[in-house]
């Protein structure tokens, strides 16, 4: 079984023992309504939120309507649920100097966050939009891509809104970037791996980009 299969299947138990949610939620996949065991009616999508944090963060300015939550949300292993309960607790604690600690950042001061960050550097109606945000001493960012049972990063279609947006959107920032290597300039690298090379485009001296894989047992192809 690979990770997605165990993480699910705990899930599906989690759901009934802990939630105590009996009936399967709904996986609309081309056209078609498919219930499985490890998602939520929709109407229990709160549930997904830790309930010792749930009101709190559902009440505060982190939770809607100040962010937009993923269409799958109510799915057990959505990554953005597993975002919120992880950094949710750290901000309701005052306990987000932790995540600062960890990465060896002493001068992380003055921190802010927010999740659903987005970019301030691409020029385009639609955004990259990062899951986890902290901004310290006022410049300093560090951007968070979460993953849970996702087997990779996204690709994106070769059709021609896509190489549009790549050529005028990514090009510029890829050929202002000095930590992304010459053959990342080429349009169908670009695209093959559209999604990680989208983050990584914002690193620069003051902005920093991690990704956080969830108990991962086998790679990120």
């Amino acid at each position: 079984m690979t990770f997605r299969d165990v993480t699910c299947e705990h899930l599906a138990k989690y759901k009934v023992d802990e939630l105590g949610i009996e009936e399967n939620g709904l996986f609309s996949f081309r056209g078609k309504n498919i219930e499985m065991a490890h998602i939520l009616p929709f109407r229990y999508h709160q549930l997904n939120i830790l309930e010792e944090y749930r009101s709190r963060f559902f009440d505060s300015k982190y939770g809607p309507p100040h962010i937009k939550l993923h269409k799958y949300f109510h799915h057990l292993n959505s990554s953005q649920a597993l975002c919120i309960n992880f950094f949710y607790p750290l901000i309701a604690e005052d306990a987000l100097g932790l995540v600062a600690k960890f990465l060896c950042i002493t001068s992380a001061t003055d921190l802010t966050s927010c999740f659903e960050k987005e970019s301030e550097v691409e020029i385009v109606s639609r955004r990259t939009s990062f899951d986890f945000h902290i901004r310290y001493s006022d410049t300093q960012d560090i951007f968070f891509e979460v993953k849970y049972t996702e087997s990779g990063f996204a690709k994106e279609r070769n059709d021609e809104e896509h190489k549009r947006k790549s050529k005028d959107t990514y090009r510029p920032l890829v050929e202002g970037s000095p930590y992304l290597a010459e053959t990342c300039r080429d349009e169908q690298v670009f695209l093959n791996h559209y999604q990680v090379l989208r983050n990584f485009v914002h690193v620069s001296q003051t902005r920093q980009f991690l990704t956080m894989v969830y108990l991962q047992s086998e790679p990120l192809k």
